[in-house]
């Protein structure tokens, strides 16, 4: 959506491809391809129309994998996804990330 007002957006360990909602108890219909297909960050970064941050842990490696397949997707265009990989897991990594959005946050508001 071009008028969200945000000027960009993060994720951890987001790059969810479509097998991700297999066997999950979920909160829509799982079963139904088009909505799944919404629900994923891979197979819509065209659609971008803010930048997205997506964090990943150096030692995550299902979130690893999908690197490949979100690059293959940007190809060789200029992409408003950035992928930024931060020491650790998917545990481990997630609070180095969000000190690394919350400081990128604060100095996007300085510079504005």
């Amino acid at each position: 959506m071009d008028d969200v007002p945000v000027r960009h957006t993060a994720s951890f360990g987001g790059l969810y491809g479509p097998d991700a909602f297999e066997g999950q108890a979920l909160p829509f219909d799982s079963t139904n391809p088009r909505e799944r297909e919404l629900r994923l960050l891979i197979g819509n970064v065209r659609w971008m129309r803010h930048r997205h941050y997506a964090y990943i842990g150096t030692v995550d490696e299902w979130f690893v994998r999908r690197i490949v397949q979100a690059k293959q997707e940007v190809g060789t265009h200029e992409s408003l996804l950035q992928i930024v990989m931060v020491p650790g897991d998917h545990l481990s990594g997630q609070p180095r990330a969000m000190r690394r959005y919350l400081d990128l946050v604060k100095r996007n508001t300085r510079l504005h």
